[in-house]
């Protein structure tokens, strides 16, 4: 995505097109389904430990700002007033809650992740690898997230 963002100015319009294509391709499939996994097996099981009530809103919150983001991308690239201004700034953007959405799961997730019970955390980590396995790609999320 930061590829993408720091060519946009530059690229043959067919070539960025065909390069957006990609990303819009792993926000949609893959990365949305990271986020509603997330949301259907491990923030509640969050919310039921004690300690960890505010971990599971500001999560829910960066999952409301990523798809957001996401609509306002499919926006700027379908509606010709956008300029590739507004398309670089929104995956520029993007780029960094997304990072900081995987740096605080890393940080404050993972750790109370461990202390769940052990059929939710294993649930959580079935769901993600079935979802890899559906898709083609090794898994990602947490520490196996891809920082390139």
């Amino acid at each position: 995505m930061r590829r993408v963002a720091d060519d946009a100015q530059h690229e043959v319009p067919l070539t960025l097109r065909n390069r957006l294509d990609a990303v819009l391709s792993f926000l949609h499939n893959d990365l949305a389904a990271h986020v509603r996994i997330e949301a259907d097996v491990l923030y509640d099981a969050l919310d039921r430990s004690a300690t960890a009530h505010w971990s599971s809103q500001a999560m829910r919150l960066d999952h409301e700002a990523i798809l957001r983001l996401l609509d306002q991308i499919d926006h700027a690239v379908t509606d010709p007033k956008h300029t590739k201004e507004d398309l670089q700034r929104l995956l520029f953007v993007t780029e960094a809650v997304i990072r900081l959405h995987v740096d605080k799961e890393e940080r404050l997730v993972m750790p109370l992740l461990n202390r769940l019970e052990s059929d939710v955390s294993a649930v959580f980590r079935r769901r993600l690898a079935e979802h890899a396995v559906q898709r083609h790609h090794a898994p990602w999320g947490f520490s196996a997230h891809p920082r390139a």
